[in-house]
């Protein structure tokens, strides 16, 4: 319970890379939620279920008979035993499954949009809706500082520049009398558009050259908030993701002590994660009303995901590592490890997804996006990765699923000790 919910806290501070306040507020309340609910698992639970136990059977399900189970059971067995005799073409398999699902994530376009169904009906949607069919979608304001006493800057070169520009309506200079002078940049598209996004890369290029020299430009506005959001967005998602990809390995190599281990499961992570975002993408960038994928689902998802698998990968390996280093056996830790954590993890992983899928009922895209992109990230993970994916390599890789070079085997804290430790592979060349 302790390293699962270290996970979900390391995996959450990643998201303070977002130089975003609400971004950040997100992380605090993921990270107080995990510690919260380890301590409760750690001390309320046994003392409620000691409590509780006279009435644990209360009301419990008849079970129709035991056959079923047994035979179900059985199935289940068979079908890992054929996992182990064939590892590879399992592992091939679901590889390409997965690659082909994460195709479509190439042609992926991530954006800031405004959330038009949730807005459907209110004053706010409806003015929206008639000022872009007028196409004065919006308005783009130049503040334009200057010394006080000085006069209103000269805007007239940069009006005469954008007075032929198709995306400009109409353009405007206002002076407060004193210090400021603003002129405003009627748009013709959507302020979530990419024509005012691109005519507001323009208009920054151009203003520099075309008023006073030295003159100071700041730009305000939906589409300036819009475009600066998406790059401290965009420069956080990449500093957020590298920042999980080192928590987890890290984690899982203090945990484990193999350096394969750690590193694949970082891998089968990205594995999942791509093929959730080619899903993603394919469901929702060309049916959506935006056409885009919001920019902070792979944000959200990347952290949610990477902590959850790992917990699943703690959850797993760790049964597999106490049965190798008790018995020696490779093929029958992992077999083990399948038998007693498939059930559990299958129970996780349903909970999850039902929860996350809920999302989908709801009217906003960001929303639904986010739920989708989970619940099939959760799915994947727990089924293709953890059940067949990852048992396949660990079969196929044997007894080097346990090598350490002997430089971090200093660095690194012992393991527990073994009644019946066999020798593993924690030296290398």
């Amino acid at each position: 319970m302790s390293w699962c919910a270290l996970a979900i806290l390391l995996t959450a501070c990643a998201l303070f890379a977002v130089p975003t306040p609400w971004v950040r507020n997100i992380a605090l309340a993921v990270m107080l939620a995990a510690v919260v609910t380890a301590a409760a698992a750690l001390s309320l639970t046994p003392v409620l279920l000691r409590l509780l136990d006279p009435w644990l059977d209360w009301m419990r399900l008849p079970r129709r008979s035991r056959r079923p189970g047994a035979a179900r059971q059985a199935a289940w067995l068979r079908a890992a035993e054929r996992l182990m005799r064939r590892p590879g073409r399992h592992a091939v398999a679901v590889t390409v499954l997965l690659l082909a699902a994460a195709l479509p994530a190439l042609g992926m376009r991530l954006g800031l949009h405004y959330d038009r169904p949730s807005l459907e009906g209110t004053q706010s949607g409806l003015g929206l809706a008639q000022m872009e069919a007028d196409r004065v979608a919006g308005v783009t304001g130049l503040v334009l500082p200057h010394p006080v006493g000085g006069g209103p800057v000269d805007t007239a070169a940069l009006k005469e520049a954008l007075r032929d520009d198709p995306r400009v309506g109409a353009t405007a200079a206002l002076d407060n009398g004193r210090d400021l002078t603003l002129m405003l940049i009627v748009e013709r598209h959507p302020s979530d558009s990419a024509a005012s996004a691109a005519l507001l890369r323009h208009v920054r290029e151009v203003a520099p050259r075309l008023l006073p020299p030295g003159q100071e430009v700041l730009a305000a506005g939906p589409t300036a908030l819009l475009a600066d959001l998406t790059v401290q967005i965009l420069s956080g998602l990449r500093q957020a993701v590298a920042l999980v990809l080192v928590f987890s390995f890290v984690l899982l190599l203090v945990t484990f002590r193999s350096l394969l281990i750690a590193a694949k499961a970082v891998c089968m992570n990205l594995l999942s994660v791509a093929a959730t975002f080619g899903l993603l993408t394919a469901c929702f960038q060309h049916t959506g009303a935006t056409g885009d994928v919001n920019l902070l689902v792979p944000l959200l998802t990347c952290t949610v995901v990477f902590g959850l698998s790992i917990d699943y990968e703690v959850f797993l390996v760790h049964r597999i590592s106490e049965h190798y280093r008790r018995t020696g056996d490779n093929t029958a830790a992992v077999l083990y490890g399948l038998r007693h954590t498939a059930r559990p993890i299958t129970l996780a992983a349903a909970v999850l997804t039902l929860t996350f899928a809920g999302l989908l009922l709801t009217h906003r895209s960001d929303l639904q996006q986010t739920g989708f992109a989970v619940a099939v990230a959760v799915t994947l993970d727990a089924t293709l990765i953890r059940m067949i994916l990852v048992p396949a390599l660990m079969r196929l890789l044997g007894r080097y699923n346990w090598w350490l070079p002997r430089p971090l085997a200093r660095l690194l804290p012992p393991a527990a000790p073994s009644h019946a430790r066999r020798e593993c592979v924690t030296n290398s060349d």
